[in-house]
């Protein structure tokens, strides 16, 4: 098959898959280069997946390679983002948990004293 059926065969996949919500970003294949005997990389030219290595046999259509290795690649990239987020939002937490505890002492002080203070003493209110 030619270099440009196989674009267009392939910018087929990606549309199908886009609009199946199977991928969460819209990519266009630029360019699909034969790397040896059914070995294809597809270059997208996008800053979140620049290129995707296909292994075509001829067991199956090359459609349903590009598709699988596609998804293949957008489940390594999400996962590694979400990973990426889950480990912000634990160092975020934490360091929120630290600027807590450096003002804690006397912000706790002053609130322990306003919910329950002690025998004798009234809260004032700022009003």
């Amino acid at each position: 098959m030619k270099a440009d059926q196989l674009k267009l065969e392939t910018q087929s996949v990606l549309d199908d898959l886009w609009e199946k919500r199977d991928i969460p970003f819209q990519l266009t294949a630029h360019k699909v280069e034969a790397l040896g005997q059914n070995e294809y990389i597809i270059r997208f030219y996008d800053s979140r997946i620049r290129s995707v290595d296909v292994s075509w046999k001829n067991s199956e259509s090359f459609k349903e390679a590009v598709q699988s290795a596609v998804i293949a690649r957008v489940t390594r990239l999400t996962r590694d983002v979400g990973n990426w987020r889950m480990n912000m939002c634990i160092t975020v937490a934490l360091l929120q948990a630290l600027c807590l505890f450096a003002v804690l002492p006397a912000g706790a002080l002053a609130l322990f004293f306003w919910l329950a203070p002690p025998a004798g003493i009234e809260p004032t209110s700022s009003a």
